[in-house]
């Protein structure tokens, strides 16, 4: 993730047409599901991770209470020079947020949480800086958005 990427998702202008263009590679809309190939990072919802990469690699980061976790250790396995690989050979049944459907607006301070802690470590001060600006914004933006809803 880019800092002005998640600039747009912490400002929820990735909902309007005029920014989704930026998105693209970010959300691997390209991507093509059906064959094995080269990725910079793949979803937690089902990740397989070799014991040799695990001793290369380290464990998954604690600090991470939900989301960014997978992505900080595919950049840190690419990192050290090992690839990333999607395959759409092993099938599984992911819900979907299933676990945080019963939160509204208190998952933006759990996704902000991880992205500033992601930032931290891999991105420049500056970047961190200007989102962590942003998130009481993004959070009023949420709290209005599930206001809306009901």
């Amino acid at each position: 993730p880019g800092w002005f990427t998640q600039a747009l998702i912490l400002l929820k202008l990735h909902h309007l047409p005029p920014f989704k263009k930026f998105l693209r590679r970010y959300l691997a809309s390209d991507c093509n599901y059906q064959s094995i190939s080269e990725v910079e990072q793949v979803m937690g919802a089902f990740f397989a991770i070799r014991r040799e990469t695990l001793d290369m690699v380290g464990l998954l980061d604690e600090k991470y209470f939900f989301w960014f976790e997978e992505v900080d250790y595919c950049r840190r396995a690419k990192d050290v020079g090992l690839k990333v690989i999607y395959t759409p050979e092993p099938a599984i049944i992911h819900h979907g947020a299933g676990s945080f459907r019963q939160l509204d607006w208190q998952k933006q301070i759990i996704w902000n949480h991880s992205l500033q802690h992601y930032f931290w470590l891999h991105g420049k001060r500056w970047q961190w800086f200007i989102l962590w600006l942003l998130q009481p914004l993004s959070i009023l933006l949420a709290l209005l958005a599930d206001l809306w809803r009901r």
